[in-house]
């Protein structure tokens, strides 16, 4: 059973089409990046993927049984809440806090505090990663991180779907452009 499928999933963002008529599905051990210009759909396909949006046509169905960790543009992290409030002493090492482990959020730069929301939500508990343009403020270092993250979930049986703008999670594309979808 598929941990997601999509379904003729049209969605629209007030009088624009941003995607018609889509249909895939995403198992166990699978990497699927969306791409596309700025406001091709791609943020709005993960909130439709996670139930934060409902699809003008069409379904999206989900494993009831599945736990999906889901990080959006906003990064959810509280300006006071120090890094050690949100990650294991190990997720700190992985991710190359140990200096910050005392910072207060706000004091972090974009990029720390990318890796901070990515390293708390990297969770290999969950079935299913949604992750929009994770790669936004990292450096290649960091990049290629995440990328040996998403990789190492896949190979545990887990999923992720991610939106990119430039670069690459690896795993399969779909091509978001003028309504329409290109599989690759």
């Amino acid at each position: 059973m598929p941990l997601i499928r999509f379904s003729n999933v049209t969605l629209v963002r007030g009088l624009r089409v941003l995607v018609q008529d889509v249909s895939f599905s995403i198992e166990r051990g699978e990497i699927w990046q969306l791409e596309g210009a700025n406001g091709s759909g791609k943020t709005s396909f993960l909130r439709a993927a996670a139930g934060l949006l409902k699809p003008y046509s069409g379904d999206v169905f989900r494993d009831d049984s599945a736990l999906i960790s889901f990080l959006g543009h906003e990064l959810a992290i509280k300006p006071f809440h120090k890094v050690r409030d949100y990650l294991s002493n190990a997720q700190v090492n992985n991710w190359e806090l140990a200096q910050f482990v005392d910072t207060p959020a706000k004091y972090l730069s974009a990029g720390q505090k990318k890796r901070l929301a990515l390293a708390a939500r990297c969770r290999s508990d969950a079935d299913l990663w949604l992750f929009d343009e994770p790669l936004a403020n990292l450096d290649q270092q960091q990049e290629a991180r995440l990328a040996e993250e998403i990789a190492n979930h896949a190979s545990r049986g887990g999923a992720v779907l991610c939106s990119v703008h430039t670069g690459s999670v690896g795993g399969r594309r779909v091509r978001l452009e003028g309504g329409s979808v290109r599989y690759d």
